[in-house]
């Protein structure tokens, strides 16, 4: 090796190799390879990668993506210290050819809504936040097929952490809901009729490592103000209890919920009955998917008299967001539900949407929605709605909406089936 490195130093400075020539050359390339070798452990990472991977990425990347996607402000609100004020006003304009949503002889009309309101929040700790919010609003048949009316919504939210020990938790809610009409969709409640509705509930939560339990009471009324629809009023008490297990901490969660539910009619006790329920499943989200499914079996007791019904419960929310911009969600649940005049009722909920991000202003989505209710008397109702939206952000505090809404009932009574289509457009201030 003395004779090679005395070689190579002879090849460099020009020298003869005398009778080590032989060696010489193999000395060279031998060199040669090794500082090639450490000249590229010296490069850095970036310069390093493969020309065919830099095209990959090119080739993968989509149009809609030369598009900075930054998120657009949002109305900040007025804030004083921990307090946040943030009212708004909007005003809708919506065609539809079907306002009564009649089987037959159906009309034309335009229904302007206005609306105003305002949403709080205050923490006055680290460990409490409050909320408070109130929308009023006032809805107007312009060629009269329908009778105007007004709205009232209120909600409240009181959440509490680390309550005397840590991983003990407490939330009080309430929900306040007065109107002279139902969506569309909606199956268990009398159309074009004005009724209020109010859940108040209380929540316990206390986690220890990756053990959960949680209870829930709630109680909530539903009334009507017309005389002829009294027998449909209603009051339910609710009792739930949770206990979930992290197998893998915030990517699988395994849980077994037990509900009791009664409920009370104020007119008509051989309509009232208790609701068990009990489900098991899982939840979690893992990288760019989240879900949550709970199958079991729920019961409908009536507390006058036999008939007892039984069957299948689902509660099931899946989240698929494969791009910043794009996210598909899909919901279901079954189970027993107070209904109109005749107890219960079993009701099968689904809906599916895909929201598109456009521009950091502009935002799609397609929705469908099918709601089936299947009544102890035996009769059927099917709702479903077929939609789609766009918003836009003109400002931090201005934003439009249009859509477009198509909606098909079928039911088993009498008069109870229409088609429905409607076109809405909307604007809305925010601060």
């Amino acid at each position: 090796m003395r004779e090679g490195r005395c070689n190579v130093q002879t090849a460099r400075d020009g020298s003869g190799c005398g009778r080590a020539g032989s060696c010489c050359g193999v000395s060279i390339v031998i060199c040669a390879v090794l500082a090639a070798g450490i000249a590229r452990r010296e490069l850095k990472a970036e310069d390093t990668t493969p020309l065919y991977r830099q095209n990959q990425a090119a080739e993968l990347r989509a149009p809609l993506d030369a598009v900075n996607l930054v998120t657009f402000p949002e109305p900040k609100g007025l804030r004083l210290g921990q307090f946040v004020f943030s009212p708004f006003v909007s005003v809708d304009s919506t065609y539809t050819d079907n306002p009564t949503r009649a089987e037959k002889s159906r009309v034309d009309d335009v229904l302007m809504e206005y609306a105003g309101g305002f949403a709080t929040m205050f923490r006055p700790a680290e460990c409490a936040k409050l909320s408070l919010n109130y929308d009023f609003g006032w809805h107007e048949y312009e060629l009269g097929s329908a009778t105007s009316y007004a709205s009232h919504q209120a909600s409240f939210n009181a959440a509490l952490t680390r309550v005397g020990v840590e991983g003990l938790s407490l939330n009080f809610s309430e929900q306040y809901v007065q109107t002279g009409n139902s969506s569309a969709l909606e199956n268990q409640i009398v159309q074009f009729s004005r009724y209020q509705s109010n859940r108040a509930a209380m929540r316990s939560i206390y986690a220890y490592n990756r053990f959960k339990i949680s209870g829930e009471y709630a109680y909530a009324l539903q009334e009507y103000y017309e005389r002829v629809n009294a027998p449909s009023n209603f009051r339910t008490h609710t009792g739930n209890l949770e206990f979930a297990w992290e197998w893998l901490p915030k990517r699988f969660e395994i849980f077994e919920s037990f509900q009791l539910q009664r409920t009370l009619f104020d007119h008509v006790d051989g309509n009232d009955f208790d609701a068990y329920t009990i489900t098991a499943g899982v939840r979690g989200v893992y990288s760019k998917f989240s879900y949550s499914f709970a199958t079991g079996y729920a019961f409908a007791v009536p507390l006058t008299g036999p008939g007892v019904k039984g069957d299948a419960s689902l509660n099931a929310s899946l989240s698929y967001t494969p791009h910043r911009r794009l996210t598909f969600e899909l919901t279901a649940s079954r189970g027993f539900t107070p209904d109109v005049r005749t107890g219960a009722a079993l009701a099968t909920d689904l809906s599916a949407a895909m929201r598109v991000a456009l521009t950091s202003r502009g935002k799609f989505s397609l929705n469908y929605t099918r709601n089936q209710s299947d009544r102890m008397s035996g009769d059927q109702q099917i709702s479903v709605a077929y939609s789609t939206r766009f918003d836009y952000k003109i400002t931090r505090n201005a934003s439009a909406v249009f859509g477009f809404t198509r909606y098909e009932r079928t039911s088993t009574q009498m008069g109870g089936a229409f088609v429905g289509n409607e076109v809405r457009l909307g604007c809305k201030l925010a601060w």
